[in-house]
């Protein structure tokens, strides 16, 4: 190789240097615009877009038989929901919950650490509702009741 072509691959080779150096620094700089000065902002954005709370209260239609009879039909009901994994305190929370749904507390326990998914909701329906949603949320902080 001469010196000419020498000094041509080393300015080609410093051209190419310079180049990726500028694209790295604009990366660098505009990852930091993103994740640091609007981070917060675009944190928000992201939960209002995948978090939503959809209410359906349709019903289902009434099963009839082929001489017209009703089989089965849809009536409102209200329930109470559990999670396991935030009730504090398991054994009085059952006895609070066997006494006002009059089911055994044996049962609710064995719910409370049943053999479904690990800390799915448990749901009960309730027939009729306990005195009031005010007293319900005193007597259990840890139970969500539907609105």
């Amino acid at each position: 190789m001469t010196t000419e072509s020498k000094k041509w691959l080393r300015f080609r080779l410093a051209t190419l240097l310079l180049c990726f150096l500028v694209l790295f620094i604009a990366l660098i700089t505009r990852a930091f615009q993103i994740q640091v000065l609007n981070g917060q902002s675009l944190k928000i954005r992201a939960d209002r877009q995948h978090t939503t709370t959809l209410r359906s209260e349709s019903e289902r239609g009434i099963v009839f038989d082929r001489n017209g009879e009703k089989l089965a039909a849809s009536i409102m009901a209200d329930s109470v929901c559990a999670d396991p994994s935030k009730v504090v305190n398991l054994e009085e929370t059952a006895g609070k919950i066997a006494s006002l749904l009059d089911i055994d507390k044996g049962t609710i326990l064995k719910k409370f650490s049943g053999s479904g998914p690990v800390n799915s909701p448990i749901a009960w329906p309730l027939t009729p509702l306990p005195d009031s949603a005010k007293l319900w949320r005193r007597l259990f902080p840890d139970i969500k009741m539907p609105s």
